[in-house]
């Protein structure tokens, strides 16, 4: 029996039954159409339950028109400023609709720019390989300037996730302070009847260990 070996190969051998290479777009073709079915899924089951306003609202009073059912949820969910989303949908769906839009610009951001930068570096590479690997770092020569080109970017993605992080936590801060503060009236009681603010707490005492001893 032969012994098992890390070596990439073409196809399975008995041997190596698992570690196999290639570089087809089979696998990018599958990867994507079965994304595309997941999605068109969540859709369907999105627009079967029609009012998607049920899903936001925390409270009956805050279904307003401003998120409306249906598909069209979606895009309302995408474009609304802060203060209408907050009126539609309640603080709790708020955040986490701000926490969904972060991640769809850092996304964005990401893929646009190793679009712009990264795949003109991998393809223009001399490392002759095929399939989709042409289109990655593996057509780059070992030390060849190229290479800085995913340095740039591991470095420019970073500091944009970063920021844009940053002021998301911002943002959350701002939106925390406004919500314990409110007067306005609540068919639950104003919540500011319901909090309580401290300020000047001394550096060392502002930690859970340190508040309970």
């Amino acid at each position: 029996m032969a012994t098992p070996t890390l070596a990439p190969t073409l196809m399975p051998t008995k041997s190596n039954p698992f570690n196999t290479s290639s570089s087809d777009w089979a696998e990018i073709r599958v990867t994507l159409l079965l994304n595309a079915f997941m999605a068109v899924c969540l859709i369907g089951v999105a627009a079967f339950y029609g009012n998607l306003s049920s899903v936001y609202a925390p409270k009956p009073r805050r279904r307003t028109s401003a998120v409306r059912s249906g598909l069209r949820g979606f895009r309302d969910a995408s474009s609304l400023d802060d203060e209408a989303l907050g009126k539609a949908v309640g603080p709790d769906a708020q955040l986490l609709i701000r926490f969904l839009r972060c991640w769809r610009d850092i996304t964005t951001v990401g893929g646009l720019v190793a679009a712009v930068i990264l795949l003109p570096c991998y393809a223009t590479g001399r490392h002759r390989e095929s399939g989709f690997y042409a289109w990655t770092i593996a057509n780059v020569k070992k030390g060849a300037p190229r290479g800085w080109a995913a340095v740039v970017f591991m470095y420019f993605f970073t500091c944009y996730a970063l920021r844009r992080a940053d002021r998301e936590a911002r943002r959350y801060a701002k939106l925390r302070y406004d919500y314990l503060s409110q007067v306005e009236d609540d068919e639950d009681g104003p919540q500011a009847r319901c909090s309580v603010f401290v300020e000047r707490v001394p550096r060392d005492l502002r930690s859970d260990g340190a508040l309970l001893n």
